[in-house]
């Protein structure tokens, strides 16, 4: 992916990348190693799909595949985009950053909450809540 993403910014493309993150971040060489890469080429935007404030809602919103879910899958998102700002900012690179939050019934009483978390408290470029018709 990071190295499709690098050629078609090589050529002029734009490129708004949207990812929950998992792949991305300072936990591991590899994933920081992409997330860096991504942020050097300029990468237009990198858009976090988080749906969530905490990390209690977190788990709630993604249930991870086995289990009950487990804070460091939060604990890693929170880290890998104060990674990418920081990085961001020390590589002068233009590259956004935006988190979105799918709002739904779990979601709907935490939500300026959760836009506050992410823009004060992380400090990513934007918050985008998108909805969803919960009738069907």
């Amino acid at each position: 992916m990071v190295n499709l993403i690098e050629y078609t910014k090589g050529v002029g493309s734009r490129i708004w990348l949207n990812t929950n993150g998992t792949v991305l971040g300072p936990h591991t060489e590899r994933t920081r190693t992409n997330l860096e890469r991504l942020i050097e080429c300029e990468t237009d935007l990198i858009e976090f799909s988080v749906d969530a404030g905490d990390a209690q809602t977190y788990n709630r919103v993604r249930p991870p595949r086995r289990g009950e879910g487990s804070p460091l899958r939060w604990e890693r998102l929170v880290n890998a985009i104060r990674y990418a700002l920081d990085y961001r900012k020390k590589r002068k690179s233009k590259t956004r950053s935006v988190c979105s939050i799918i709002m739904d019934e779990i979601i709907r009483d935490r939500a300026s909450q959760a836009v506050s978390f992410w823009l004060d408290d992380v400090g990513v470029d934007e918050e985008v809540l998108l909805t969803r018709s919960l009738s069907s």
